[in-house]
């Protein structure tokens, strides 16, 4: 059978890590090694396997940057602006008149996750909202 313990290199040292705080050691199959022996001491042979995979991250990091950067640079160049629109930002009153269904949710005092399901809106909009009526 097999597991996967996370999506990413860090997601799987995190993982590791926390089981081997725990002593809780994880075999290996493909390499045949614990990350634990029985004195819930760590292997150094597989130490070493979860340095170089904490490498191999930070150069995935590294790479993944570098690629956004020379993306963003080059939309620049070619005459492309990064961020948002110009004037997309809604002042209080826009906001509250496009959520008037959560608007008036909220000051009957039902709770924000109550009004997430009702509206079918995200929590941070509700809470937008909720922050702006407190704030009147």
């Amino acid at each position: 059978m097999l597991y996967y313990l996370g999506r990413n290199t860090i997601e799987v040292l995190k993982t590791i890590k926390l089981l081997n705080e725990n002593c809780i050691s994880l075999y290996i199959k493909n390499y045949n090694i614990e990350t634990l022996n029985d004195k819930c001491e760590i292997n150094p042979l597989s130490q070493f396997m979860i340095e170089i995979l904490n490498s191999v991250s930070t150069m995935e990091r590294t790479a993944i940057r570098q690629r956004v950067k020379s993306g963003y640079d080059f939309y620049r160049k070619n005459g492309g602006k990064v961020g948002r629109k110009e004037g997309y930002k809604k002042d209080d009153e826009a906001i509250l008149a496009e959520h008037k269904d959560a608007v008036k949710l909220l000051k009957q005092g039902l709770s924000v996750r109550k009004v997430m399901k009702l509206t079918d809106k995200s929590s941070g909009t509700i809470q937008k909202v909720k922050k702006l009526i407190e704030t009147k």
